[in-house]
């Protein structure tokens, strides 16, 4: 019978488990280019587009 405290317990095993396999990023992981694709329909896109954030924010 599934008890409350192991259905607790098995969600946060299922949630933590990929923390165990986490591997840290490395300066040469960092990717030559990044494309990104803006939706018109997404207000959010359209102001990251508008105000340039993406750039200010990956730009060496």
């Amino acid at each position: 019978m599934l008890s409350r405290r192991n259905l607790l317990a098995s969600a946060a095993g299922v949630a933590l488990a990929p923390l165990a396999f986490h591997r840290p990023a490395h300066a040469a992981d960092k990717p030559a280019e990044i494309r990104i694709d803006w939706a018109t329909y997404n207000p959010v896109s359209m102001v990251l587009k508008d105000k340039c954030l993406l750039e200010k924010e990956f730009t060496i």
